[in-house]
């Protein structure tokens, strides 16, 4: 049997607009039960925000914009990756002739074939992954 993929691309320039609140709203549903339990609570979030801004203070202003934009309970400390229950899938790599070659093994159905052009600290083009992040960019 065969599965037809349909990739989409799409512009979310700094999240400010209503691009990127579009794609991450129709993507919360699906990832939301990714962030563990407790970063749900108040103290859950200030630790998620605590982590990411001593270790990516440069990105605190566009957590606060995409927070604001996504609102949603628990979003703040999701978007910042740290609360993230643990999950077991990686990409397989190894280099040839100087060149690095990928796998992405990801299930069809476990990723948002999504391809974002961003500019949130800078211009980057990669398949979306967890609402800001880039597998690759």
């Amino acid at each position: 049997m065969r599965k037809t993929l349909t990739f989409r691309a799409v512009d979310v320039g700094d999240g400010e607009g209503t691009s990127w609140a579009a794609e991450a709203h129709a993507e919360w549903p699906h990832v939301a039960d990714l962030a563990a339990e407790g970063s749900r609570t108040k103290q859950g979030e200030a630790a998620a925000r605590q982590l990411f801004a001593e270790h990516m203070p440069e990105l605190v202003p566009v957590l606060d914009r995409l927070a604001y934009a996504l609102d949603r309970p628990g979003g703040e400390a999701f978007l910042t990756h740290t609360t993230h229950r643990p999950f077991f899938a990686a990409c397989s790599q190894t280099a040839v002739a100087g060149a690095l070659v990928r796998n992405y093994d990801f299930h069809p159905d476990e990723f948002s074939r999504t391809a974002f052009a961003s500019n949130f600290l800078r211009p980057v083009i990669g398949m979306n992954d967890l609402l800001w992040g880039c597998w690759t960019g």
